[in-house]
């Protein structure tokens, strides 16, 4: 039986998360599902990198994404706690970028 392939967002697709993007995207069994980012540049060049995956402005939107199975977050550091909590309380799995968090009550 052939398996589904893991439907992958990226959240942040400047220089790191764009690579991770390319990464999935030659990957057989994983898909590149959507991404969010604020600047509009960054957007843009990863919609004509991969036509197929959602463009999302907003986190809600992003989380909105059906069947979205994992998460790469690859923002600045001082956002990585809020993406990665959110994610992960939609129960995605997610791969956060160094640091996870910038406090210990992060």
């Amino acid at each position: 039986m052939a398996q589904s392939p893991l439907r992958v967002g990226f959240i942040g697709i400047g220089g790191i998360g764009a690579g991770h993007a390319r990464a999935a995207a030659q990957h057989p069994n994983m898909e590149v599902a959507a991404f969010l980012d604020v600047k509009d540049e960054f957007l843009e060049r990863a919609s004509r990198q991969h036509p197929q995956a959602a463009v999302c402005k907003t986190l809600e939107q992003f989380l909105a994404t059906p069947k979205l199975d994992a998460a790469v977050v690859a923002t600045p550091n001082s956002m990585h706690a809020e993406y990665t909590i959110a994610c992960a309380q939609k129960g995605l799995h997610v791969l956060c970028e160094k640091p996870l968090a910038m406090t210990v009550a992060e």
